[in-house]
């Protein structure tokens, strides 16, 4: 149960166990904030493209579902792009004993070598799918 856990972790690296992965952890929260930052701003530039086009701007800022679908999908992509070799590294690092005491930069190394670039985006297709039309479609 959770005792039995909590007291192999320690066993196996102490307090700091309890943390690892941490950093990794906080930098990919900024994952949402990154798609809403990017969703607002394809939403200002579709304003600024109907009201150039003569629209009325309390009117070019009325974007339908098929305009926000689109925005979200396309900064869901944008940012699942820029994050997932983060991600990836997270998953090795907690997921392999091999490297579970390397740092990001070491694993990304690690896996430049050993798979080339597209190793960094190794599973990124099949999250994609999942979080992009999720978030288009909600």
């Amino acid at each position: 149960g959770f005792i039995v856990t909590v007291l192999t972790l320690y066993k196996q690296g102490g307090v700091a166990n309890f943390y690892r992965g941490l950093v990794m952890s906080l930098f990919l929260t900024t994952n949402p904030a990154i798609m809403n930052t990017l969703i607002a701003s394809f939403l200002r530039l579709a304003t600024m493209i109907k009201t150039a086009a003569g629209m009325d701007y309390e009117d070019a800022r009325d974007h339908g579902p098929a305009t926000v679908g689109t925005v979200t999908a396309i900064s869901k992509t944008l940012v699942t792009l820029a994050t997932y070799p983060l991600f990836r590294a997270k998953v090795v690092q907690q997921t392999s004993n091999l490297h579970k005491d390397m740092s990001p930069i070491a694993i990304w190394r690690d896996i430049l070598a050993k798979e080339g670039p597209g190793g960094l985006y190794r599973g990124a297709l099949a999250q994609s799918f999942k979080t992009v039309f999720w978030n288009a479609l909600m």
